[in-house]
């Protein structure tokens, strides 16, 4: 194996020393770049802070400040405002409906005891019509049975004669009396005698109020005897 030779040995150490050399020279550059950016932007942000610090601490910023402020505080009030118009709607909806719903029950209670009412009375109208029928039935079906069974035809005939001949002689007894007078009581002066008006004529009393007949009762002018 052959050794290197000097010369060789020598161009190769010079290569290694001149890319050392510029690696450092890159380094250093990149460190100063960096170091430089560092600063750069330190600057920057203290010139913004100095601004800022020197704007926010004017006047005019304290105004802005305060206009902002106040706004703010506006909103947050008609916020609040508002809210409260909310709920204060809410509850007068609340009590709306609550009184609609008492209203409708109210309402609904009423109709039904008005229904009821006007049933109760539909009731007692229709019972009273009932009633009111089966009564004009029930005469009706008298006075059918009344004017067709003879036998009571002639009890009814005989009281009504004796009540005619009864009146009769207490009318005479009056006008013995003298308390009778033409014209009293149904009374007429026929002949010279007081009769009933229409029923006493010439001496016999005729009674035309019988049902079926017309019954004669003749009094003699001095006894007063009795002739059918």
């Amino acid at each position: 194996m052959a050794l290197p030779t000097l010369p060789s040995y020598c161009c190769t150490r010079r290569l290694l020393d001149q890319q050392m050399a510029r690696q450092r020279q890159r380094e250093q550059e990149a460190r100063l770049r960096q170091q430089w950016d560092q600063n750069s932007r330190y600057f920057r942000m203290s010139d913004l802070c100095s601004s800022k610090q020197a704007e926010w601490s004017s006047k005019t910023s304290y105004q802005r400040s305060m206009h902002a402020y106040q706004r703010e505080k506006m909103k947050e009030e008609k916020r609040k405002r508002l809210e409260a118009r909310r709920e204060r709607l809410r509850q007068l909806l609340l009590e709306e409906q609550d009184l609609l719903a008492r209203e409708l029950e109210e309402l609904r209670l009423s109709m039904n005891s008005r229904e009821r009412r006007i049933r109760e009375q539909h009731g007692n109208l229709k019972s009273a019509r009932e009633e009111q029928r089966k009564l004009i039935a029930e005469q009706l079906l008298y006075e059918h049975w009344k004017k067709n069974d003879p036998k009571l035809r002639e009890i009814e005939s005989d009281l009504h004669k004796k009540h005619v001949i009864n009146s009769w002689e207490t009318q005479k007894e009056e006008k013995k009396q003298g308390r009778i007078r033409p014209g009293d009581r149904g009374w007429s002066m026929v002949g010279g005698t007081c009769v009933l008006k229409g029923v006493f004529v010439a001496g016999s009393l005729f009674c035309y109020n019988l049902p079926h007949k017309r019954s004669t009762l003749a009094y003699s002018s001095t006894s007063g005897d009795q002739r059918h």
